[in-house]
């Protein structure tokens, strides 16, 4: 009896193998099945992270979308800066290559109107419309808190401060001086303002009553690329 106790606790390394995966999917688990589950995701884990490429391509781009208004909510200033950035870049490539016909590209000319798309209009903007506006004018509510908006863009804002810092930003990028943006001002204001009026009236009364506020920054930088092209012509 003593001899067949001491053969049942000898159990040879083969049958040890062999009831290995028996116990890992019996009622009580190995500790090498602990430290692999400890290790592996959760299945829910798993489908949070798969979940945006596993569905079908409209389901991708909404839940995309999605993200960047949560992104645009959260950080609206380095958001707004990024995005503005990268629209000023792509705005001055295509000046220079696509319709003034470049050889070569002129990099201060690239950073100057870049800086300036996301210092003023990626960061200025969001705290002219969305918080110096709403202190001033009130929160949207018709025509009553829409006017007064769109009056002072038009009479405060673009004149006397998107173009001076444009022209501003120009130069000391460029030329290394603000000495030549005043006179370039007064030269370039009036021609500027009539093409104003084409564009941003419409806009402006789109973006302060249909768009969001958190993406209302991104869809003025839409509406701007074509401006900025036109703007970059101008500037020369």
């Amino acid at each position: 009896q003593q001899q067949q106790q001491q053969q049942r606790r000898a159990l040879s390394p083969e049958l040890l193998a062999a009831s290995q995966p028996l116990l890992c999917s019996g009622g009580l688990p190995s500790a090498a099945s602990h430290t692999s589950n400890a290790a592996q995701p959760s299945a829910g884990s798993r489908d949070s992270r798969m979940r945006l490429w596993s569905g079908k391509p409209i389901d991708i781009l909404k839940a995309c979308a999605r993200n960047y208004r949560e992104s645009t909510k959260a950080r609206p200033y380095s958001m707004g800066f990024a995005v503005c950035f990268l629209k000023g870049v792509a705005a001055s490539l295509l000046a220079q290559t696509a319709i003034e016909h470049k050889e070569k590209v002129d990099r201060s000319r690239v950073w100057a109107l870049a800086l300036f798309s996301g210092l003023f209009t990626g960061c200025g903007y969001h705290y002219i419309f969305n918080i110096a506006f709403v202190r001033a004018f009130g929160q949207m509510a018709g025509l009553r808190t829409l006017l007064p908006r769109m009056m002072a863009d038009a009479i405060v804002v673009f004149p006397l401060m998107y173009m001076p810092t444009f022209l501003l930003i120009d130069e000391m990028v460029r030329f290394g001086s603000p000495a030549g943006a005043f006179p370039r001002w007064e030269n370039d204001i009036q021609g500027s303002m009539v093409e104003y009026v084409k564009v941003w009236p419409l806009a402006n009364m789109l973006s302060f009553t249909v768009i969001p506020t958190e993406l209302r920054v991104s869809f003025m930088a839409t509406v701007s690329f074509a401006w900025l092209v036109m703007l970059s012509i101008f500037s020369q």
